[in-house]
């Protein structure tokens, strides 16, 4: 089903799941939205390991960076996973690159700050997962990402879901994506539920909403309208974050 905002979709997810033991969510823009444009940690790393570095030319630092993590996402397909890594890998691998080994803690810890400062509560799926507490269901989080699902798990109990999400399963840790739908199937088979036992939501047409019917799990594609036009907001924040506007902002946040 596609719903055209997250309180419509709130409205009717609780009779959905019906008598069904777990609800699904994604994470990133569905539990949790952000307060910047999603390249904004990613930034803050550079920004802090350039720093450290002494290395003046940042979009350089920056390339190093994509470029480790492709060799990651590609090394983990040649081993038969899907193109993901973790964090602390991607961290290591990047700053080696850059002959600052040394630097894999700054370069993780920056990101995961900027993430905490950045994110937070979707204020309608907060209290949807409360009441689906209270009426008895479990509650799983879903999410393709590479910080890995403890990083995941203090950004959602920071913004109010702790105690109310049971699970959580994160693409990095696995090197299973729910955009091929494997990490799907992953999930089903941790939880010890068939397809029809769950409802998954998420705002991704193909991660949250094509992958998981294809395994025949009911899925709930929110396109809401006012995120839809909050990114969109997002692209002229991105063009001032490439002249430092953003940068500063996330210092603000940072030192609140």
């Amino acid at each position: 089903m596609m719903v055209l905002s997250f309180a419509r979709a709130a409205d009717g997810y609780a009779d959905a799941l019906g008598s069904r033991p777990w609800a699904c969510f994604d994470v990133f823009d569905t539990l949790l939205r952000r307060r910047a444009d999603p390249s904004a940690p990613v930034r803050a790393a550079v920004r802090a390991v350039a720093e450290r570095a002494g290395i003046a030319d940042r979009a350089a630092v920056e390339r190093e960076r994509w470029d480790a993590y492709a060799e990651l996402c590609a090394a983990a397909v040649a081993a038969g996973d899907d193109p993901e890594t973790r964090l602390d890998r991607l961290a290591a691998a990047w700053t080696a690159r850059l002959g600052h080994p040394g630097l894999a803690d700054l370069a993780e810890a920056a990101e995961l700050a900027a993430d905490e400062a950045l994110c937070f509560a979707n204020p309608v799926l907060l209290t949807l997962c409360r009441r689906l507490r209270e009426q008895g269901k479990r509650i799983a989080a879903v999410s393709d990402m590479y910080i890995g699902g403890a990083a995941v798990t203090r950004l959602l109990e920071a913004n109010g879901f702790g105690g109310l999400v049971d699970r959580v399963f994160v693409s990095g840790d696995v090197g299973l994506q729910k955009r091929s739908g494997r990490l799907f199937g992953h999930v089903l088979d941790e939880l010890g539920i068939g397809p029809q036992d769950t409802v998954h939501m998420g705002d991704d047409p193909v991660a949250d909403w094509r992958r998981p019917r294809a395994l025949g799990v009911p899925a709930w594609l929110v396109v809401d309208r006012g995120e839809v036009l909050r990114r969109a907001r997002g692209s002229a924040v991105e063009t001032e974050a490439r002249r430092g506007r953003q940068a500063a902002f996330l210092d603000h946040l940072l030192r609140e």
